[in-house]
């Protein structure tokens, strides 16, 4: 995998103070030191080049890069000395070069407590991880979980997708008297066309009432709120709900012819499916660090103090992303008898093995243990089932994360050096990986597609117009 990079280094260089005696004694003039900076990298990339091949063809990819913040906010840093006379001369110097401090300069020699003071990352995960085969981007802990975990939200979502919806109700839920309903229709001579359905209950009821009315004579007062409170029922437990259940069939209907249309000449183009889960792969980071020695500022003169500095390392959830593209297709004879076949699965008129067993007496009872039928739908066959072709999947990672470290000297109280703190530029870290192939079949029927209603990598069919 060829891989480029991009960095800006700062050189070693000298920051150019003056020192002022802090209170000045037989004469004490002040002085200039040219002070020693170390080399750094502000700012630091690698990335894999993404530009051959076809634009629309999924590529692998991998990014890392480390910037610093700018520095024009920073404060300054105040460095004290003394000399080594038995009454200490104090200096005072004013540095404003955004690290000094963080290097340890203790006896000629150089430390620092988090690493190169651009990146500021030691001893943290690594983002940036060299690998023989020329990848730098680390795999997730649980890549192999996450990938099933996409493929299960995804494949079940398409599937459902390319179902006809079941609009219609089973025959068996129709225990209505139809044939009085409709005698009841004919006497009244409604069923004419333009009559809404609304007009029709209404004309029943008031029917049933006006029977009711010339029927009082004749009927005792238990008789008549009987028949009341029957006509009542039929109307509102018969009537009404048969009504409800014609006009959600009539537009089942004409929705599933729709659908059918629209599933077809979708079938054979190209279609994406996405996959997003964010989660806290890092915890957060609190630390701090101290560090004794003398801070020779210039050649003679010199201090004892204490270096101290903290480093906060806050994570942004880690991001896990899959994209699946694929497209479906019909046989020829599917095509031919679209209408036909399409709606008998929205009728559930397949092969069902289901349907037999919700038939048996009290078999909901078994599916509230062993979830029977639940089982068994998954067999069925229906007649519009299309054969999923998966072409291309990626699944891709991207962790992000900000690096504060402050630091600053204290020392004892009766040397009269107040402790001080300054907050190094913030460092800000991201990578990202990107992989693309295709998932192995057992993944595939573990998210739930047998072995017949998928392909691998096939040709993808264009759709006609």
């Amino acid at each position: 995998m060829e891989t480029k990079t991009r960095s800006r280094v700062i050189p070693v260089d000298y920051e150019t103070v003056l020192f002022n005696p802090a209170s000045p004694i037989n004469g004490q003039e002040p002085y200039t030191k040219a002070l020693f900076c170390q080399s750094y990298t502000p700012m630091i990339e690698y990335y894999t080049p993404n530009s051959k091949g076809s634009r629309t063809a999924w590529k692998p990819f991998q990014h890392y890069k480390s910037v610093q913040a700018g520095t024009n906010q920073l404060g300054v840093l105040t460095l004290r000395t003394e000399d080594g006379g038995y009454q200490p001369h104090h200096y005072e110097g004013t540095s404003r070069h955004p690290f000094r401090g963080y290097w340890y300069e203790f006896w000629g020699s150089y430390g620092s407590p988090y690493g190169d003071a651009g990146m500021l990352d030691d001893s943290l995960p690594a983002f940036y991880q060299p690998q023989p085969d020329g990848s730098f981007i680390s795999f997730p802990s649980d890549l192999e979980a996450l990938k099933q975990r996409a493929l299960r939200s995804m494949l079940p979502y398409v599937k459902a997708e390319l179902s006809l919806p079941n609009f219609i109700l089973e025959l068996k839920d129709f225990k209505r008297p139809i044939a009085s309903i409709v005698n009841q229709f004919k006497s009244l001579r409604v069923l004419r066309s333009g009559t809404s359905w609304k007009t029709v209950g209404l004309i029943t009821y008031l029917n049933l009432r006006k029977s009711i009315k010339d029927l009082r004579k004749g009927l005792t007062a238990k008789q008549l709120s009987r028949m009341v409170a029957s006509g009542y029922l039929e109307l509102n437990f018969n009537i009404m709900p048969l009504i409800s259940d014609v006009q959600k069939i009539a537009s089942a209907l004409s929705r599933t012819r729709r659908r059918i249309n629209d599933l077809v000449n979708r079938s054979g183009s190209t279609q994406v499916k996405h996959f997003r889960f964010a989660w806290t792969e890092y915890s957060d980071v609190n630390e701090s660090k101290s560090q004794t020695g003398y801070w020779n500022w210039q050649n003679q003169d010199q201090t004892v103090q204490i270096g101290h500095a903290s480093r906060q390392v806050l994570y942004d959830p880690t991001i896990f992303h899959a994209q699946l593209q694929f497209n479906y297709n019909y046989t020829a004879a599917q095509v031919a008898n679209a209408q036909l076949w399409g709606h008998l699965d929205a009728l559930g008129v397949n092969m069902n093995p289901a349907i037999i067993w919700n038939a048996l007496p009290f078999s909901f009872v078994v599916d509230w243990v062993l979830g029977v039928s639940q089982y068994l739908d998954t067999l069925k066959e229906e007649n519009m089932k299309p054969t999923i072709n998966i072409h291309q999947f990626l699944w891709s990672i991207a962790r992000s994360r900000r690096i504060v470290v402050q630091k600053g000297f204290h020392s004892a109280a009766y040397r009269g050096f107040p402790s001080q703190t300054n907050t190094c530029p913030m460092v800000t870290q991201k990578a990202y990986r990107r992989d693309v192939g295709l998932p192995d079949a057992s993944s595939i029927q573990s998210s739930g597609l047998s072995a017949k209603e998928f392909s691998l990598g096939a040709a993808l069919v264009i759709a006609r117009k």
